[in-house]
């Protein structure tokens, strides 16, 4: 698979090391995601640019020793190598590289990658560099990169006012995003039909380095099958990789237990501590962690106040990839080990026997890219768009659901006064959907209109479409959010 460009945050990177100014920046974005092929490409561009990248195995002196090392490759002095082990920490190296950019009077750009693996605890990094910043920013030599996939340095480093990296940062966070399905479909599978392209993106999330272990010349079920479900390929200890990030053992351990039931459609407090048999306090102590280090989100139902002890609350996973694991691989954990080249998918999964549907993900994963779309904005150009009248940003997406009503999304826009109620649907069209739309009960708000949504993940035939309008029913499906978003995202 080509390597993939990432343009605009090239750029904006670019715009940052360019400023007349010293600059600290925060590059974050999902474990996977690209973060470090971004950084590749910017260290590419000048000779006035230093990484140094993080091991999670590292102590203090090891993490130094191949800091000095790689400094004195990089910049052709040796006088940090000639200090004895014993005075060497990061203030002191980091006086050397003040000086090093005075005597010089030249910008130095300063990349620190997997920062979390760099600023463990006891490392004295942290507390390091927010000094060394203080004469660099007054200095206007030294420009700072931290980069890392862990929620939870963040928000411990740099969250609240006791903080030791609160402060520092000069401009937003550089977020870097998962791939889009339009950019999947261009860039990693450009002969799949757009049911293949979204079934690959709701198992992977548009992480890179997942689609990269998909062959696109095998087609779509010998390259899913063997990128994720043989022996030598599975991802079955993505998980613990994901949950190291933020998680010791004993937490990582505890916080599988609770995703494990969370389910498609989200789960309360009270009915995963049932099903985990985990004390409530403990849930409610933990689930508050996955909430601030954004492992999992809530779901409250439209123009309500949740009760005490989060009850009237869903927690769900909007990862893709998480949904795909907890659904799919991990249920087959036993069979993926012992699979040295056997079609489990789709044999395993029944897809063979239902065209692209997929008992207990498919139709749950594709409500979730729904939203995902309607939630970044994606393909605003779109028919996928224009078909509901949605001209702009402006409105916001919602949960609904009651003891006899639910309902997959609801757009609310202000600006023209009407609520979308969206029904999300994978799989061969049944005109019972429609039936089943339109008994749904929900009431907008005084002053607003309700306006019925169907999404297909497939095509549907004219008299299906027919009877939709009959029903006064909007149709959208994936090829009016492809057609025309080809100038886009």
């Amino acid at each position: 698979m080509k390597h993939f460009n990432r343009k605009k945050e090239l750029s904006l990177l670019e715009d940052f090391a360019l400023s007349p100014k010293s600059e600290f920046i925060y590059v974050r974005g999902r474990r996977r995601v690209g973060k470090s092929w971004l950084l590749n490409d910017f260290m590419q561009k000048k000779e006035n640019r230093f990484l140094f990248t993080g091991s999670p195995d590292s102590t203090m002196e090891h993490s130094l020793s191949s800091f000095i090392n790689r400094w004195m490759e990089f910049s052709q002095e040796t006088e940090l190598g000639d200090l004895k082990t014993s005075v060497l920490d990061w203030p002191r190296v980091f006086k050397e590289i003040n000086t090093y950019t005075q005597k010089r009077k030249k910008t130095l750009v300063m990349v620190f990658d997997e920062i979390q693996w760099i600023s463990k605890e006891g490392m004295g990094f942290a507390g390091a560099l927010k000094e060394a910043w203080v004469l660099w920013q007054r200095n206007n030599w030294i420009k700072v990169i931290i980069c890392g996939s862990s929620n939870k340095f963040f928000k411990k480093m740099t969250g609240g006012e006791e903080k030791i990296l609160r402060g520092l940062q000069t401009r937003a966070h550089l977020w870097v995003e998962p791939l889009t399905p339009h950019q999947i479909k261009n860039h990693c599978f450009p002969s799949w039909s757009q049911e293949e392209v979204c079934l690959a993106y709701m198992m992977t999330g548009g992480i890179l380095y997942y689609l990269e272990r998909i062959d696109p010349t095998k087609g779509f079920i010998h390259g899913i099958n063997n990128a994720f479900f043989t022996q030598a390929n599975n991802l079955l200890d993505e998980m613990q990789e994901l949950l190291d990030l933020d998680f010791n053992k004993a937490g990582r351990r505890t916080v599988d237990k609770i995703l494990s039931v969370l389910g498609q459609d989200g789960c309360d407090q009270k009915n995963i501590a049932k099903k985990t048999g985990l004390p409530k306090s403990s849930v409610s102590r933990v689930i508050e962690k996955l909430l601030d280090y954004g492992i999992v989100h809530e779901k409250i139902p439209a123009h309500s106040m949740p009760l005490r002890n989060g009850e009237g609350i869903r927690y769900y996973m909007k990862d893709f990839f998480m949904n795909f694991y907890y659904q799919i691989l991990a249920p087959l954990g036993f069979k993926i080990r012992n699979n040295m080249s056997g079609l489990i998918f789709p044999d395993t999964t029944d897809l063979s026997q239902k065209g692209y549907y997929i008992p207990n993900f498919s139709g749950k994963a594709f409500e979730l890219l729904i939203r995902y779309i309607f939630e970044k904005k994606i393909g605003l150009d779109s028919a996928f768009y224009q078909k509901i009248m949605l001209k702009d940003d402006q409105y916001t997406v919602m949960d609904y659901w009651n003891k006899n009503t639910q309902i997959d999304l609801l757009l609310e826009s202000t600006k023209d006064r009407i609520v979308r109620v969206l029904e999300c649907k994978w799989g061969k069209p049944d005109t019972a959907w429609l039936h089943a739309l339109k008994a749904k009960i929900y009431q907008p708000r005084n002053s607003f209109f309700r306006k019925n949504v169907l999404v297909l993940g497939t095509t549907p035939s004219q008299q299906f479409l027919k009877q939709a309008a009959e029903n006064s029913i909007t149709v959208i499906t994936l090829k009016d959010f492809f057609r025309d978003n080809s100038r886009g995202n």
